[in-house]
């Protein structure tokens, strides 16, 4: 039985595309990879790495890296108050250097995983680690030398180290949206606590006070989470 041209047309097209569709959609489930990078941590002198790894069809695990760096740091005394007792006798010097590294680890699950599974909606949670060490000068009372069991003191300029241990705990959602199947914008909302150790030497700790705001790097409390990020899925 012979048949209208343009029903031949028809099925030849449709027996071309059928399976283009098939590998498109199993080619285009088949990312179990991803890298990204969060921007706006620059702004507090950070370096944000994510690389995550597909455990199931909606189930991602992230492992974060995080690397810490700055000269000059944006403090001043103005943080003990204009009153303070504190604030007259430290003038601090504007050389404050930053360096540490962090770790985090985080579970993320699309709630309706689309196109290449990295796509829609999600939920994630996780723990995080940092170390960071800030070096600084400030005016203060070293020993000068002793002479017949008497001490005698200088009051000058002194080199200092603060240390802070960061523990973090955070939950937040998100979308993940795709440009071309590959690259990806993903924006996250939540909350995180964050627990901090201090610890000091050559001057006391409380020489500095990086605990202004939630932007500072040993805030100690709740805080919250809006980020954004760039992502590569393959």
């Amino acid at each position: 039985m012979n048949q209208p041209p343009q029903v031949r047309n028809i099925i030849v097209i449709f027996l071309i595309c059928v399976p283009a569709w098939v590998h498109g959609s199993a080619k285009g489930d088949s990312a179990t990879w991803c890298i990204s990078f969060t921007p706006q941590y620059l702004l507090v002198n950070c370096a944000r790495t994510d690389v995550e790894k597909r455990l199931s069809r909606n189930n991602w695990i992230d492992l974060g890296e995080e690397f810490y760096f700055g000269n000059n740091l944006n403090w001043d005394n103005s943080a003990f108050g204009p009153t303070s007792t504190a604030k007259r006798y430290h003038t601090p010097i504007a050389n404050d250097i930053l360096s540490g590294a962090g770790i985090v680890v985080s579970d993320k699950i699309f709630l309706r995983p689309r196109y290449n599974g990295y796509n829609d909606f999600y939920f994630s949670y996780g723990l995080s680690y940092s170390q960071e060490n800030i070096g600084f000068q400030d005016n203060g009372w070293t020993t000068s030398y002793q002479s017949n069991g008497v001490i005698f003191y200088n009051y000058t300029v002194t080199n200092g180290n603060l240390n802070i241990k960061n523990y973090t705990g955070f939950m937040n959602f998100g979308i993940a949206t795709e440009a071309d199947g590959v690259f990806h914008f993903n924006i996250n909302i939540g909350g995180a606590y964050q627990y901090t150790k201090t610890s000091a030497s050559g001057l006391p700790a409380s020489d500095r006070n990086y605990n202004r705001n939630i932007f500072d790097y040993a805030y100690n409390g709740l805080y919250p989470l809006l980020t954004f990020q760039f992502a590569f899925s393959f």
